[in-house]
């Protein structure tokens, strides 16, 4: 007899696997393991590629970036397959088992971590979502919204770092399109793609620029700090043409996301909502903007807006227009039913055809009927206020250990009037609103208010006095509201506060950009938090739960198979394998594979070590192509800076996916066309962007043709460094100065000089007891690189020059030459050859 369960029937477990599991993909996956394991047993030789590592962890590797593609297409958890992913390849022996969590300590992931929690006290500011609505609040329609958000993003993207950005950004424009009945989902994902094209606008907008500064750097293009802004610019303009034209029409008409139209007033009963008197503020964003604009209709929870009171003296003078249309005169408001309210000095506008026209004004009164999660929701709306807003702050502070509660008048209380002030001291709470079973009036300020038979009241109050033996005895069934304490902004306290949290945060930007070791940006995140949690910007416990644990893991896990790509040659050998199909169709070709192997691992590897990878190769490739280095320095700069196909491969992607609920599809039908098209972008503007974008001059140039020398030769460029002649100063090729200086230590081995060093040699000679660095006029050996006694070459010398210390002191030239590079090295550069301009034979000095 089969089993059965109280709850539901009982499914056997084999049904249940035939039901659930991806058999397709299983064998799919189960026939790629097989192929490459024959692939691996039958090969005769090692790829040129995998240099010294096994070539059966490249192919396990390759493996388990199909199978992650495959798991995630079919459903399974992303960051519990990159992780799963990772441990594979450490138990395999490509990586060291403490790889697998070591993304947990790099930068970026702390960083991101930190970020959460400040970007949520600044949100709770309210200027972000002021700042949005003087930008973005006059423009009308998706694509004019669209274009406005671009670009504004991409220009703040180009000068602090993108990713805080983004995450202060979203609840902002989700906020901005609920009120204005858009789909947030068609500014989302542009929203990402405006902080990655920002990134290029500036050195300092992406730490992605910072690591092809110094890749670059080697062959002497130096990267400045607008050498990519040109660039950059058309690159923003592109991006926002396309999706302010694209966006709205391939985003948000999605059959499964498309909102469905809003109606002025929704279904349900009077009785079901409370009614809610709002204030406009004097110096609100709202005012000058119709009722329809406003979108207080649209916001969930709100049933209608019911109707505008507004004074008589406002009244006689006024006019509304809807949109951009001419002047309505005031003999059109005599269509407006006008009715006398409590106030003889007030007029009410009711109906909304007509108050969907109508411009605010300060003082208005809105009144609009809602349930307690939508006055939640009315009361973050900056430039709104309750009209009893007064006697709600008189609670005072601990405004986060407050909630709205909806609460049954006990019968002990019906008959009775309400003393607003016993109510705030006793109950420890406030009206906000009403509703019973009898219609009538709703006055705006509860004092003296009657309770009566079946009123249910929307009160503010201290969460704790819940359930208390007082609130037993006045209330019966209470609700406490989720979510719902009321916003930190409109008081002196909050002011302080906003500006302490935008003055820091604009500080601590701006310090970690400035490249420092010790000003990082993890390091100044914990200080500035701990800081906002000192000014009580934020509870420890919201701290904690800002933290978003889902997005972190997916990044660790993206970097270890990173890690896992780069550590079994899997990452080179594909951009190699590239680079070799392109080669024949000419140089265009050799940038368009280089730009689509850089896209390629940007998917999976971290963007800075993306660049660190195919920087080198692309170096090799133009040095075999004759391509200028400027120009492939430019098009692996863009294309790592463009992630648009895959929502894993850069962080904001990853944001962005998880609050508008984009799946892998939309990402490659919306970003997989932009990513084309920037792609013929950069292509088309590299050349031209390398030659007239400014770049820093190391006065290091080729020896001209026909044999003649250009002056900067007479420099005395530095020597190739032989192998049978160890010179005191090298061509660096692609490496950085250590993979020079670590050369150097190798061609002095072939000399067989290697001596002690003599602790009194600073007592000899021109240096006598002048010291530089620590130690300063002490007999201890120098500061800086160390190096034995090293032969010099008499032969011309080309490259960089580079100074460094030997046995018998500094190596330079009898007289010294100023050099580009001094100011960077921080004194003067000396080559160890003097050489005149004549082209005088060059003897060592």
């Amino acid at each position: 007899m089969a089993r059965q369960s109280y709850a539901v029937p009982y499914v056997e477990i084999s049904q249940q696997l035939r039901e659930r599991l991806p058999w397709s993909s299983l064998a799919f996956l189960a026939a790629l393991a097989i192929l490459s394991a024959v692939i691996v047993a039958t090969r005769t030789s090692q790829p040129t590629c995998v240099k010294d590592q096994k070539f059966w962890h490249l192919m396990l590797v390759a493996n388990l970036m199909v199978c992650f593609v495959t798991m995630v297409l079919n459903g399974a958890p992303v960051e519990m397959t990159l992780l799963a992913a990772g441990a594979v390849a450490c138990f395999a022996d490509v990586l060291q088992p403490a790889a697998l969590f070591q993304g947990c300590a790099s930068d970026a992931v702390v960083t991101l971590a930190l970020l959460f929690p400040i970007m949520k006290a600044m949100g709770d500011t309210g200027v972000p979502e002021t700042l949005i609505g003087y930008v973005l609040g006059n423009l009308k329609g998706t694509r004019a919204l669209l274009f406005g958000m671009f670009t504004s993003v991409a220009f703040l993207s180009g000068l602090f770092n993108n990713t805080p950005i983004v995450v202060m950004m979203i609840p902002v424009l989700q906020s901005l399109c609920q009120r204005r009945g858009l789909a947030p989902r068609a500014l989302l994902m542009p929203l990402s793609f405006a902080a990655q094209a920002g990134g290029s606008l500036t050195l300092m907008g992406s730490s992605i620029n910072f690591v092809a500064q110094e890749v670059f750097a080697s062959k002497g293009y130096h990267i400045t700090f607008f050498t990519l802004s040109l660039g950059g610019v058309i690159i923003v303009c592109f991006g926002a043409v396309y999706c302010s034209v694209l966006g709205p029409r391939l985003l948000a008409n999605s059959s499964r996301h498309s909102p469905s139209a809003e109606p002025a007033v929704r279904k349900g009963s009077a009785k079901e909502h409370f009614t809610l008197f709002l204030r406009v503020q004097g110096a609100s964003p709202l005012v000058g903007i119709c009722v329809r604009d406003v979108g207080l209709h649209r916001i969930p929870g709100v049933q209608a807006v019911l109707a505008l009171h507004r004074d008589l003296e406002e009244t006689g003078t006024s006019s509304y227009t809807h949109g951009t249309s001419s002047t309505v005169e005031m003999q059109q408001l005599s269509e407006v039913q006008l009715q006398n309210t409590a106030s003889p000095n007030r007029f009410e506008y009711r109906g909304w055809d007509q108050l969907a026209d109508l411009n605010l004004q300060d003082g208005d009164l809105l009144q609009i009927s809602c349930s307690a999660a939508g006055a939640a929701c009315v009361r973050r709306v900056k430039g709104l206020e309750l009209s009893n807003e007064d006697e709600v702050q008189r609670l005072g502070a601990q405004r986060r250990s407050r909630s709205l509660c909806e609460a049954a008048v006990h019968e002990n209380m019906v008959g009775t009037s309400v003393d607003v002030s016993w109510w705030r001291k006793e109950l420890r709470c406030a009206i906000l609103s009403a509703k019973g079973g009898r219609n009538r009036d709703h006055p705006p300020n509860f004092q003296n208010y009657t309770l009566q038979v079946g009123d249910v009241l929307l009160v503010e109050a201290f969460r704790d006095m819940v359930g208390s033996d007082i609130w037993l005895q006045h209330f019966g069934v209470v609700r406490v509201e989720p979510n719902s304490a009321p916003p930190r902004f409109g008081q002196k306290a909050d002011l302080l506060r906003a500006v302490f949290i935008v003055i820091g945060l604009i500080v601590l930007i701006s310090l970690a950009s400035l490249g420092y070791k010790k000003l990082t940006m993890p390091l100044m995140s914990v200080i500035f938090l701990c800081g906002i949690i000192a000014v009580k910007g934020l509870k420890m416990e919201e701290a904690y739960g800002e933290v978003n644990g889902q997005v972190l893991l997916t990044i660790v896990g993206a970097l270890v198979l990173g890690k896992a790509m780069e550590a079994s040659c899997l990452a080179s050998c594909a951009g190699q394998f590239v680079v070799f199909i392109a080669r024949p169709l000419g140089s265009t070709a050799v940038c368009a594979g280089v730009y689509c192997v850089t896209i390629a691992l940007g998917q999976f590897l971290n963007s800075a070590a993306n660049v660190a990878i195919m920087g080198q190769v692309a170096l090799s490739v133009a040095e075999e192509m004759q391509i200028p280095v400027g120009e492939i320095a430019m098009v692996v700069t863009y294309a790592a800076s463009a992630c648009y196909m895959a929502p894993y491969g850069y962080q904001t992607n990853t944001l962005v996916m998880m609050a508008g609920d984009y799946d892998w599809g939309e990402f490659i039908k919306f970003g997989g066309f932009m990513q084309l098209l920037h792609m013929c972008v950069v292509l088309s503007i590299a050349s031209w962007c390398a030659k007239v974008s400014p770049v820093k001059s190391t006065g290091i140039e080729l020896p001209a043709p026909n044999g003649t020398t250009s002056p900067a030769t007479s420099l005395c460029s530095l020597a190739q460094g032989n192998g049978d002649k160890a010179s005191s100063v090298v061509d660096l090729k692609g490496s950085t100065t250590g993979g020079a200086l670590r050369k150097m230590k190798s061609l002095d081995e072939l000399t067989k000089e290697r001596k002690p060093v003599q602790k009194d040699f600073l007592k000899k000679g021109k240096g006598k007891g002048k010291l530089k660095g620590k130690g300063k006029g002490k007999t201890k050996k120098p500061s800086g690189p160390h190096l034995p006694r090293t032969r010099v070459s008499t032969e011309p010398l080309r490259g960089e020059v580079l100074e460094w210390k030997s046995k018998f002191g500094w190596i330079k030239a009898s007289t010294s030459i100023d050099h580009p590079l001094a100011e960077k090295r921080q004194g003067k550069i000396y080559i160890n050859v003097p050489c005149t301009a004549g082209g005088s034979t060059c003897k060592p000095s």
